[in-house]
């Protein structure tokens, strides 16, 4: 079969041709001069490859080393250029001044995304990097690319010579764009006609698949397609698909799948992402299909042009277009709501109405909207025709809320809810395009009400829904806000007082842990720590002094003339009122201590989301560092490579259990009982727990199992409840500070939380289980996973089993694969960690 395509990089035009699994490359980008050593670093150093070849999925290259480096401890690093992302490797020596290097690629381990890659050594001891060049200037000439498997898909690895004889290759996916011309449906099958574009042509073989990958489950589903010649020597291709034969008939569930063209290279199969420009495509491929509630399936574009399909429930659309708090407190929300459907034969009312909720206790209160009344005969556009006729304006007095209204602190959101033929349809109403930053407000207003003074700030969440967030004050604390504040800052303004805190109802994490540590070490220092009244771990720090209860008019008046704000989490999480209602917290200084490392799932700390950031984002390691300033956009000076606090505690010495921790992180998506019982989260952990081979082994060598559900899972705790046995306990949250629960633990068992960097911290041995990864990383993972998951990985529970028993029968050691692997975790494993946060803030408030 042959493939012929160009792709545009900078100013030239690579042209490829696939044949037999080769790609022979017909003009190359850079060309090699005469003089290999003409074009060096400015440190003089060369390193140059000059043998190269490619086998069975096997790279090998081997070249010469410069003579600074040979008695160096060196290795490899492939760079992604322009992007804090890399792989090192280690170099194999073979005589004096000559090394080699081969990766295999068949693991799957190794995926170099899409971009230019670059090959350096490093020089371990000092961490410079030396360019590798080119010293054959026929090293390409047989063959420069490459194309290999990953787990979701193949890539081509295109090597090129640049201009300055560095050695690189592009890696790419970006190969098949298509059209969907023609859409025929005969009840729930249908056909699909369309243009193969960007000068694609294709010899079908016979080996054509239309591919689907379940996004969550990771199952493939394989349909045959057909490419045919047209008139103007272009190609089309069709295939035809019968929805209800691709979604069983018991399996009606929200499922997304990603598309590929599949085909044979030398009898492997090699699977590439469909590129689609179609417009309309949701409306041309939709089927509407209504059994208990209505379900939709279609294609559609992803937000890289990638083909995908859908079956998804009907769907909400909405949007605020104005919005503002007028006079005598009323919120005004102008703006449109209604529910997108195709393909119904018949009219329909859409009844509309705006709900407002206590976050905490479900309480709402309603404000009806008008109704759309269709006629499927009146118009030609049911969706333009929705969108016009679901246009609104709404006034909501502000002292609706009150009844609402139970504690000093209260959140509310906002729903619009649609009925439609006798089916209740809501989403959460919100704005689609909007700023957002976590310490500011939309809009705001105060209610009083007797001796209460409500003050109501309109804010929007990081997607962009609404909501109201309320403090309660009283009549003193209210002026004291608008006025005393500003008297205590200035007379104080000479006085250095920290606040620290976490979450309103916990002291365990990283907050306690440094607080702790300043009062022992510095107890003449006016360091405080906030925590709600009602909580357990109230326990763990009155023996400590200086704790202030939340929302108290102590809190206010030490938060007022505070200096430095310390917090976990969130700062706002520990203040008295919003952060930009506080004269300190805008005048002071921001520490953030961090309560895990980063590097999986994408966090809301980015430096754009603040209007008043953080002086310190406290990391545990340079490339922590570097993901930091890459991706939050914070300063080489605000980034601190301290540790975190909490890992002080974890180097002592404490006895140790044969016990195993399972402490999942949450999912954002389960966010009412109803979804977590019915979730594919909550079946994994009881089929893990309710196991009968666990048990088994459990108590065969007598280990006892402990599931910690997350902070945001023990709401549903009851249900983790029914699956405690002889073996098995579950831990209620405030029961047991979480870091007891791990020092005291041989094994961890989690998903993606951060928790495990504390296990490897003390060299401890850890089972991720990775069922749900493509829905959980959704907005994508901010380091590779090998680099960041230092463990075992399973995906399913004979896995899990497998590996808890291998780890029981070996003592609970941790692997020596995963030891060498913790440089890029930390850069200490020390007692110290405190310290360097401590002479972190003492060298800020010197500056």
């Amino acid at each position: 079969m042959l493939y012929e395509f160009s792709k545009k990089i900078g100013k030239n035009i690579i042209t490829k041709v696939l044949k037999k699994g080769i790609i022979i490359r017909k003009k190359m980008r850079g060309q090699v001069v005469n003089n290999p050593y003409k074009n060096v670093s400015k440190d003089g150093v060369i390193n140059l490859i000059d043998t190269f070849h490619t086998k069975d999925n096997i790279i090998f290259i081997e070249g010469q080393l410069d003579e600074k480096l040979i008695d160096k401890n060196i290795s490899i690093v492939i760079k992604l250029r322009k992007r804090n992302k890399s792989y090192t490797y280690p170099l194999n020596r073979t005589v004096r001044n000559r090394w080699s290097f081969k990766i295999n690629l068949s693991n799957m381990e190794t995926v170099f995304s899409g971009g230019l890659w670059d090959f350096y050594i490093l020089e371990e001891e000092t961490k410079v990097k030396y360019r590798v060049r080119v010293g054959n200037e026929n090293l390409l000439n047989d063959h420069s690319t490459f194309i290999y498997n990953t787990e979701k898909e193949s890539r081509f690895l295109d090597f090129y010579i640049t201009l300055n004889n560095g050695f690189s290759f592009i890696s790419n996916t970006d190969i098949f764009r298509v059209s969907m011309n023609e859409v025929n449906s005969n009840g729930s099958i249908f056909s699909y006609e369309g243009d193969v574009i960007k000068d694609l042509s294709l010899e079908y073989t016979g080996s054509l698949k239309i591919v689907f990958r379940q996004r969550n489950t990771g199952i493939f589903k394989e349909y045959p397609i057909y490419i045919y010649n047209r008139n103007d020597g272009m190609k089309y291709f069709k295939f035809t698909l019968d929805y209800f034969d691709f979604v069983d008939e018991e399996d009606f569930k929200p499922s997304r799948w990603d598309v590929y063209l599949q085909f044979l290279v030398d009898g492997v199969k090699h699977k590439f992402r469909f590129k689609v420009d179609t417009n309309d495509l949701m409306k041309k491929t939709m089927l509407q299909v209504e059994k208990d509630i209505n379900y939709q399936l279609y294609f559609y574009s992803t937000k890289y042009k990638n083909l995908s399909f859908a079956l998804t429930n009907l769907t909400i659309k909405r949007d605020i277009v104005n919005y503002e708090i007028i006079k005598n407190n009323m919120l005004q929300l102008k703006g449109y709501s209604f529910i997108e459907t195709y393909n119904f034969e018949r009219d329909f009312v859409q009844k509309r109405e705006i709900k407002i909720k206590n976050r905490e206790t479900e309480e709402t209160i309603s404000f009806p909207l008008e109704s759309i009344v269709f006629n499927k005969g009146e118009v030609e556009d049911e969706v333009k025709f929705l969108k016009d006729n679901s246009i609104f304006e709404l006034k909501i007095p502000l002292n609706s809320l009150n009844n609402l209204i139970q504690n000093t602190k209260e959140i509310f959101d906002f729903y619009v809810e649609i009925k439609l033929n006798d089916r209740i349809y809501e989403r959460k109403l919100g704005v689609q395009k909007y700023k957002y930053y976590k310490d500011h407000a939309l809009a705001s207003g105060t209610v009083i009400s007797g001796k209460n003074y409500y003050r109501h700030f309109l804010t929007i969440t990081p997607r962009g829904n609404f909501k109201i967030e309320t403090t309660n004050y009283s009549q003193s604390s209210y002026k004291y806000i608008k006025f005393g504040q500003y008297i205590d800052w200035f007379k104080n303004k000479n006085k250095d007082v920290w606040l620290i805190g976490e979450r309103p109802d916990t002291a365990q994490d990283t907050g306690y842990h440094f607080f702790k540590y300043c009062r022992e070490n510095f107890p003449e220092k006016e360091v405080y720590y906030v925590i709600d009244s009602s909580s357990k771990d109230i326990r763990n720090i009155e023996d400590l002094g200086n704790v202030i209860l939340l929302g108290s008019e102590e809190h206010l008046k030490i938060a007022a003339i505070t200096k430095v704000f310390i917090g976990s989490h969130d700062i706002e999480y520990f203040l008295p009122a919003k952060p930009f209602e506080l004269y300190s917290y805008k005048k002071g200084k921001r520490v953030f201590l961090q309560h895990g490392v980063l590097g999986r799932k994408n966090v809301e700390y980015h430096k754009k989301y603040y209007k008043y950031p953080f002086n310190i984002f406290c990391v545990s390691s340079t490339p922590e560092k570097q993901l930091v300033m890459d991706s939050m956009k914070y300063s080489s000076q605000e980034v601190k490579i301290t540790g975190l606090s909490r890992f002080d505690n974890l180097l002592k010495q404490h006895p140790v259990e044969r016990s195993i921790i399972v402490i999942p992180t949450w999912r954002e998506w389960l966010n009412n009982e109803e979804l977590f019982i019915h979730s594919e989260y909550f079946e994994r952990y009881r089929g893990l727990l309710q196991s009968t081979r666990l048990r088994e082994i459990l108590e065969k060598y007598n280990v006892k199992l402990k599931l910690y559900p997350h902070y945001r899972m023990q709401q549903f705790i009851e249900h983790f409840g029914e699956l405690e046995n002889k073996n098995v306990s579950v831990i209620k949250l405030g029961e047991k500070p979480v870091q007891q629960l791990l020092i005291e633990s041989s094994l961890m068992i989690t998903d993606f939380s951060s928790v495990s960097f504390d296990f490897n911290y003390m060299s401890k041995p850890i089972i991720f289980y990775h069922f749900d990864q493509d829905s959980f990383f959704g907005n994508g993972i901010l380091r590779p996973i090998n680099e960041t998951f230092l463990g075992d990985i399973c995906t399913n529970e004979n896995e899990i089993v497998d590996t808890i028993e291998y780890y029981i029968e070996n003592n609970f050691e941790e692997k020596e694969t995963i030891t060498e692997k913790k440089d890029l975790i930390f850069d200490y494993i020390d007692k110290n960690n405190c310290r360097r946060i401590y002479d972190e803030i003492i060298s800020l408030l010197k500056d």
